[in-house]
């Protein structure tokens, strides 16, 4: 039988201008479905996203200052739009195009989201998020995909007045998979964040904190299937 392997097609470079951090770099991409052209993000220092045709070749670059870091880029073939995921404010932002107009935007009830998807064939539509589990430093954390029902532009923030706050807030949305994350919690300031005790003690929190995590783990590869 033969050996199946992958081929490039092509290659291309995206000049997203001199980054302020070693770390910075791309972050995120997505293709618009009716005319394939490409999206991809530069995480920070600047945050910005690029626009380019099918074939690599540029057609626009555009700073953003809504949101200190982009982690994440999701088409939206309903909505024509583009939704942007920051990991830092821990937000998701629906925009025009060009990534600059901010329609609405929204919190997300997880730390460290760093992975955008929407699927506009399931009943309801959803948009999961996934988090990063890991860090070079710094805290450590559940690796975690929940699936919200997308929400509609006028809910969110865009509304906000100062006061009364939108009402997904006070009202919240299912959410598949927040459960996890809710019985994940192993500090009120904390989260998803898994804790760094070696106190021998602790044995019995040690095994339930393992019994969580194999859930979640078991949620990571099983949620995916809806994006078929």
């Amino acid at each position: 039988m033969a050996k199946k392997e992958l081929q490039e097609v092509y290659d291309f470079t995206v000049v997203t201008g001199d980054a302020t951090s070693t770390r910075s770099g791309l972050e995120g991409m997505t293709v618009n479905e009716k005319n394939g052209e490409i999206y991809v993000a530069n995480e920070k220092g600047p945050a910005m996203i690029v626009r380019l045709t099918n074939n690599g070749e540029q057609i626009e670059s555009n700073e953003i200052d809504y949101a200190r870091d982009i982690s994440g880029l999701a088409y939206d073939t309903e909505l024509d739009l583009l939704w942007v995921l920051s990991d830092q404010n821990e937000k998701v932002f629906l925009t025009d195009l060009s990534g600059t107009v901010v329609l609405d935007s929204w919190d997300l009830p997880v730390q460290n989201p760093e992975g955008i998807a929407i699927n506009n064939n399931s009943n309801p539509k959803y948009l999961y998020i996934a988090t990063d589990p890991s860090a070079p430093s710094g805290p450590q954390y559940f690796p975690l995909i929940v699936g919200f029902e997308k929400p509609k532009e006028g809910t969110g923030y865009s509304t906000f007045d100062g006061e009364n706050f939108p009402d997904y807030v006070t009202n919240p949305p299912p959410c598949d998979g927040c459960e996890v994350f809710e019985e994940s919690d192993d500090s009120p300031s904390s989260p998803n964040t898994i804790s760094d005790d070696s106190d021998s003690t602790n044995s019995d929190d040690a095994s339930s904190d393992s019994q969580k995590l194999s859930y979640l783990l078991s949620l990571c590869a099983f949620l995916p299937v809806f994006l078929l």
